[in-house]
């Protein structure tokens, strides 16, 4: 049950650095989801993913020159949907792409499974129920766009970054 992590560099040669128009970078990590004991929504060595990934990731968007404040929102907005893949997916792997293209941020989440998230009212005392309210908020606060795919195995969401960081 390891992490399985890889770049992808689709990184085209520029002769000149304000040619922003490609995807410079393309980060994908998948993890094989442990057996989950019955009647736990989460199998305990699953619970490290979300914080292991958030990590991984955000040190990829500082190597990517991202603003702190972006990295941070990515890092929450991240730690959510992937703990929401560990808690409510159904599929044996969970994967995260985090794509830098122009002057924007595309990240996705697979879970496997084969029904959409669903937003929850968390209720005063609650200690869950609140991530993907989170992730609405981060994602519109940076003026961006969440999706589900069509299946509903996949939850993706685009944040602009302004200067693009090819750029800065």
């Amino acid at each position: 049950m390891g992490l399985n992590a890889s770049w992808e560099t689709t990184q085209a040669e520029r002769t000149d650095r304000t040619d922003c128009t490609t995807p410079v970078d393309a980060w994908e990590i998948t993890v094989r989801r442990a057996r989950r004991p019955y009647g736990e929504q989460v199998a305990a060595k699953d619970t490290k993913w979300p914080g292991k990934i958030r990590r991984t990731v955000c040190q990829g968007l500082i190597r990517w020159r991202l603003d702190e404040g972006d990295v941070d929102a990515v890092g929450m907005l991240l730690s959510e949907l992937v703990t929401n893949a560990f808690a409510y997916g159904d599929g044996p792997i969970v994967g995260v792409r985090v794509t830098l293209a122009y002057e924007s941020l595309l990240i996705s989440v697979y879970d496997g499974s084969s029904t959409a998230p669903k937003t929850r009212v968390a209720e005063l005392g609650d200690e869950s129920g609140r991530g993907l309210l989170i992730v609405h908020y981060l994602v519109a606060e940076r003026g961006g766009d969440l999706s589900v795919s069509d299946d509903g195995m996949s939850i993706s969401c685009r944040i602009p970054l302004g200067t693009p960081p090819c750029l800065r």
